[in-house]
């Protein structure tokens, strides 16, 4: 019963972060990256089955403040980086 218990737990926290990362319209760069480890170690250990090891690679560095700018060919003042961060997750993995 124990073990069922955190099985579900852990699916439910993983399954949460895939739902942020899929819904949120603002993220910063900590927490987008914990969110995707999270699911990278669900996919990793099959719990999460429609989403590519390689797309969440991408987003590692995808995700980045440089790497969101040279996207954007524009400065972007934190919030927006948040913004165009969300926006950017989300067209990966939906």
């Amino acid at each position: 019963m124990l073990l069922e218990k955190q099985s579900v737990e852990l699916e439910d926290e993983l399954y949460r972060a895939l739902g942020i990362l899929k819904y949120a319209r603002s993220i910063s760069t900590q927490e987008s990256l914990e969110l995707i480890s999270k699911v990278r170690m669900g996919v990793e250990m099959g719990i999460i089955k429609d989403v590519q090891v390689d797309r969440l690679n991408e987003l590692f560095v995808s995700v980045q403040p440089a790497t969101l700018q040279l996207i954007e060919k524009r400065d972007l003042s934190p919030k927006d980086r948040d913004i165009v961060r969300a926006k950017l997750i989300r067209e990966q993995l939906n």
